[in-house]
């Protein structure tokens, strides 16, 4: 089984490689509609610029102050809504574009080609870890073809998220080998890369309660000093953006005017007719999970799963992506019939927002949003 999961996020990391390399859009996505790797591009290059205050003032009034050679803003009322690590990982790319002046072309599909690999290797270990624990070789393959697409695709469109599921996925890895001081140091190196990564807080203060518990040597010193300057470079990044300036509001404000998709599940709304069996189909995963778990698994894999689902339901937006970087979730416990659950937990809410949004769609502006993609395909 391991051969066979090789071989196939070989092939398929591959084969995302050679759309990429032949694909005919300058942004270098396969859908021409996403541009968040552009905008990270332009953050990056306004860090350097604007030192912290893209952190606290709306971007429209950073582009009015500073320049880049290529100015690519989104969102322009908010400011930079993604941890400083964001802006460091695109830094590279975006110094070889606006300032070395290598082709925009070729910046954009190395970028991509980036992201497709960082991606790759994370669901490699996810599922080279299943195969380990003695996960149903039948679960194995239903992760392997549903998730490997899901976020393949949204790496060739430039969504880092899916780069961020990397450093989770070592965490986890070395966890288990019993390397609490580098799993604690990967795990706060996913939150300085991405704000959702907050998911897995619960199992963050478990690591530091291992370290500090296996005694102050070099080595744990060392990965306390390194997590804590992490989270808390995080944190104070996050205070700027979401509690100094005013950003739900801002928020709000662009989502009248646009056609993103709000979250059915924000509790300030709450739509009943989804949320009713999405706590419902919670229940019962966490009843079967305290059926199968030692107490350590269920406690930890509970809170990150509770984490994430408060993340989901006080969030304004929801972008099909945002459930990338709980696909980690499945490595926290031990025995086979709770990682089981756990998977089956999370393709059954993605599916369900997911036939929420597409029967909603068909009562308006569905066949618009596939004309859009249509129109976008670049390969």
């Amino acid at each position: 089984m391991k051969r066979i999961i090789a071989i196939t996020m070989i092939v398929a990391t591959l084969a995302s490689v050679i759309l990429i390399l032949f694909s005919k859009n300058s942004n270098g996505t396969i859908i021409s509609v996403f541009t968040d790797h552009l905008r990270e591009e332009t953050y990056s290059m306004l860090l350097i610029e604007a030192g912290f205050k893209i952190f606290y003032e709306p971007m429209i009034d950073i582009a009015r102050k500073f320049t880049v050679y290529h100015m690519y803003v989104t969102w322009p009322l908010v400011p930079f809504d993604r941890p400083i690590g964001c802006a460091l990982l695109f830094l590279p790319f975006a110094y070889a574009e606006d300032v070395l002046k290598v082709s925009s072309v070729i910046v954009h599909k190395l970028e991509i080609i980036f992201l497709i690999i960082l991606a790759g290797s994370g669901l490699y270990i996810i599922f080279d870890h299943l195969s380990d624990i003695k996960v149903s070789k039948i679960v194995i393959v239903i992760l392997v073809l549903s998730l490997v697409p899901y976020v393949l695709f949204w790496a060739m469109n430039g969504i880092y998220d899916a780069a961020a599921i990397l450093p989770v996925a070592l965490s986890l890895y070395e966890l288990k080998k019993g390397k609490v001081a580098s799993s604690l140091v990967l795990l706060s190196l996913a939150m300085f890369l991405h704000y959702r990564a907050i998911i897995y807080a619960p199992l963050l203060l478990y690591l530091y309660l291992l370290v500090i518990g296996r005694g102050m040597e070099a080595r744990g010193l060392t990965a306390l000093t390194v997590s804590s300057s992490l989270v808390g470079v995080t944190a104070y990044t996050g205070y700027l953006t979401f509690i100094r300036f005013p950003y739900d509001d801002a928020i709000y404000r662009m989502m009248t005017s646009s056609n993103v998709l709000s979250n059915p599940l924000n509790v300030i709304s709450p739509c009943y007719s989804i949320l009713t069996p999405f706590i419902a189909v919670t229940i019962v995963a966490l009843c079967v999970l305290y059926s199968f778990s030692m107490p350590r698994d269920f406690v930890l894999t509970t809170s990150c799963m509770m984490t994430y689902l408060m993340l989901i339901m006080f969030h304004p937006l929801y972008q099909f992506w945002y459930p990338i970087l709980s696909i980690p979730l499945i490595m926290i416990p031990e025995n086979p019939r709770s990682v089981e659950t756990v998977s089956i937990w999370i393709l059954t809410i993605n599916i369900m927002i997911l036939c929420w949004f597409i029967l909603t769609l068909m009562r308006g502006p569905l066949l618009d949003y596939v004309q859009l993609f249509k129109n976008s395909i670049s390969v």
